[in-house]
């Protein structure tokens, strides 16, 4: 991920390809809530994602470090409402809502940009994820 994160470079649609590796995926959102709202995070949620990762802050955002891309307690509520629509319902909301909510999606297999890059050899050796067939996917191993 970058951080913060934009509509356009969310890359939503490769969570695909790392439900290949894991059993649960998930999308750590960090747009900037001034600028699109709970957009990718409802998008992923309507693709799948097992778990959405969000700050989160009782502090106006310019109160806080973190405050541009935290959400409030009023939005992890709409958040979780929208979790509980159906499928076509979360799709019909997130058309009305954002019809350009195409662009969050990206490919599911690219190349990693040099940000995300420099994230990945940050976080080097601190993250891993069980995977389908037993065993662990650590964050600096490269999977085809």
């Amino acid at each position: 991920t970058s951080y913060p994160n934009t509509l356009e470079i969310c890359n939503l649609s490769r969570m695909e390809w790392l439900r290949q590796h894991a059993p649960e995926v998930g999308w750590s959102d960090h747009t900037k809530v001034a600028d699109s709202g709970l957009c990718a995070a409802k998008v992923a949620i309507m693709l799948g994602a097992n778990y959405i990762e969000r700050h989160f802050t009782v502090l106006p955002a310019d109160q806080t470090k973190d405050g541009p891309i935290s959400i409030t307690p009023e939005l992890l509520k709409e958040l979780s409402e929208f979790r509980a629509l159906s499928k076509e319902e979360q799709k019909a909301s997130i058309e009305r809502e954002w019809p350009n909510w195409g662009i969050t999606l990206g490919e599911p297999k690219r190349e990693m940009t040099h940000i995300e890059l420099l994230n990945r050899d940050y976080y080097r050796g601190r993250l891993a994820s069980p995977k389908k067939e037993g065993g662990w996917l650590y964050n600096w191993e490269t999977h085809e």
